[in-house]
């Protein structure tokens, strides 16, 4: 059965690649690597849309599901000897007109509450649990910073909370 299969597919103007499709067990994955290097970097990976008058939309989603749809996590690796690297997102240089401005925002839903919204520093240890009250700092270095508790239509507005943190001794 060819629905089964993985497809790479290349005509005059797109590329598909497709992982297989199971009856019985999870899909097949599409995995993408760069070149290994034993005394350099190893190669890089780069997902861009074209050059144009406007270029097209870069789009990095998990699939819709009937249950819960996957995670999409960007992480970058671990480093065992020194810093592991960085996660930079921003958006590019506007030559012309107001920058393009970064938005960050939970999840929507239609029955329950809403979903957060989440910056936490970093923690020390290799330990998978993350205690939020004991985390490193999230800095805001800005010319204007404003922060605003959210409107209601049937209750009163959103509260703003801030807790210094407690110490041990």
């Amino acid at each position: 059965d060819e629905s089964n299969l993985g497809l790479i597919e290349i005509n005059d103007i797109n590329i598909g690649i497709k992982g297989g499709k199971s009856e019985t067990d999870v899909g097949g994955n599409i995995d993408i690597h760069s070149g290994t290097s034993a005394s350099s970097s190893s190669g890089k990976v780069m997902l861009s849309s074209g050059i144009s008058t406007t270029s097209g939309i870069v789009t990095l989603q998990s699939g819709n599901s009937d249950d819960r749809s996957g995670d999409t996590n960007i992480v970058t690796g671990i480093s065992s000897n020194n810093q592991a690297g960085n996660i930079n997102i921003k958006p590019g240089m506007s030559n012309g007109g107001d920058g393009a401005s970064l938005v960050l925002q939970g999840g929507d839903t239609s029955s329950e509450n809403p979903g957060l919204l989440k910056l936490l520093g970093g923690k020390k240890g290799e330990d998978n649990n993350i205690d939020e009250s004991n985390l490193g700092l999230i800095e805001i270095n800005d010319i204007n910073i404003g922060i605003k508790g959210g409107k209601s239509e049937t209750d009163v507005g959103g509260n703003i909370d801030i807790h210094s943190g407690t110490s041990a001794s």
